[in-house]
């Protein structure tokens, strides 16, 4: 992802330090369901690197919703400060900001405000969004593509959206629509187009 436009970037060589003092998170790369497989153009293959007590932070919230009587999902808002490694951009995640959840008469899900979303994304600058399936199922629901895809169109640029599990051994699934962006008929595009036409 190129980041020159969002934010004023530290120009130094940290791969060192990161590898030090950093925990990475590693999106799976096989999975049996047939669904996922479908999912496989958006699925994001890279490590993104966490500050290790920010990840133990959101394993040990994941793991407290997930063990209660009644389990639900939890998620939060990864940030973090564009750097540039060897002419690569990355966003290590230096902190999170939980999200006020909302469970719409749904026995497991939540929802979210997109508006808070977007709040925070003028104090900080966002890498995407986070949430726990606390039934270890990472497939997507319609809800959570439609949340992605319009928290892109919101943003005004690709995120990463990370789907976790409670089972620390197993890798989250981690989605990604940068390709999409890129597409000349993209329809991100489209609503860019019409929002400088409204100015």
């Amino acid at each position: 992802m190129k980041i020159c436009d969002f934010a004023e970037l530290e120009l130094r060589n940290h791969s060192l330090f990161l590898k030090q003092n950093w925990a990475y998170l590693s999106s799976t790369r096989k999975e049996s369901k047939a669904t996922i497989t479908s999912l496989k153009p958006f699925i994001y293959h890279e490590e993104i690197p966490f500050e290790q007590s920010v990840l133990e932070r959101i394993q040990e919230r994941v793991g407290i919703f997930s063990s209660s009587d009644n389990p639900v999902e939890w998620g939060c808002v990864p940030i973090g400060k564009p750097k540039v490694l060897k002419d690569e951009a990355i966003v290590p995640v230096t902190d999170f900001v939980e999200l006020p959840l909302w469970n719409l008469s749904r026995s497991k899900g939540l929802s979210i405000l997109l508006d808070d979303i977007l709040k925070i994304s003028k104090r900080k600058f966002v890498v995407g969004l986070l949430h726990s399936h606390p039934n270890d199922d990472l497939m997507p629901s319609s809800s959570d593509l439609a949340t992605f895809l319009y928290t892109d169109v919101l943003l005004g640029r690709p995120l990463i959206y990370m789907i976790v599990s409670p089972n620390k051994q197993r890798k989250p699934l981690i989605l990604h629509f940068r390709a999409c962006h890129e597409c000349p008929n993209s329809f991100f595009k489209i609503l860019k187009n019409l929002k400088k036409e409204r100015g």
